[in-house]
């Protein structure tokens, strides 16, 4: 078939792959369409030297991650894993955070504190690994500082971060990346 550019401004007789190569380059693409990652921002920890105890929430600063949307209509795909351990058996929890309002929570009048996650270590030699998916719309294009909260199991158990319970011989990694998707 003849390629036909018509008045109208459209082109027949054009079958897939039939423009040469560099014809089209990312640049003539939509740079914003619906779906496309705009930005990715990630940051992780290793250090063994964060735990806690007790029955709130906790900031662990080490994996803030700070993200300035280019949109109000476009969302953040949170995407955290945290690699714990406990002194003894328990249940614990994690809640990502914009500054200091909970962002994923329950709502659960059943329960003494809300979180995103709740997950069970069974002894002081196991490490878990936790992931976590969340989509955010902040409504906004001012700079937003997501974070994570942890939860430890009462005053005599703790919660720690990137290592066994028992001992700091062995551990994991935590991350949190952020990545605006637009909308």
């Amino acid at each position: 078939m003849a390629i036909e550019i018509n008045g109208n401004g459209s082109v027949t007789g054009l079958s897939v792959g039939g423009l040469p190569d560099g014809t089209v380059d990312r640049d003539t693409l939509a740079t914003a369409a619906k779906g496309s990652i705009l930005q990715v921002l990630s940051t992780k920890s290793t250090a063994v030297d964060f735990s806690t105890n007790g029955d709130t929430m906790v900031e662990y600063p080490a994996l803030n991650t700070a993200i300035t949307p280019s949109s109000t209509s476009n969302k953040i795909l949170i995407l955290v894993s945290l690699s714990l351990g406990a002194a003894a058996s328990g249940n614990f929890g994690f809640s990502l955070y914009d500054g200091s309002s909970a962002l994923s929570d329950s709502i659960n009048s059943n329960v003494n504190t809300n979180t995103s996650v709740s997950f069970k270590i069974p002894d002081s030699t196991t490490v878990k690994q936790i992931g976590f998916n969340y989509l955010w719309s902040p409504n906004t294009t001012s700079e937003k500082t997501v974070k994570v909260y942890v939860q430890g199991d009462g005053s005599s158990n703790t919660l720690y971060l990137n290592r066994y319970g028992s001992s700091a011989h062995r551990g994991g990694q935590s991350s949190l990346t952020l990545m605006e998707v637009a909308a």
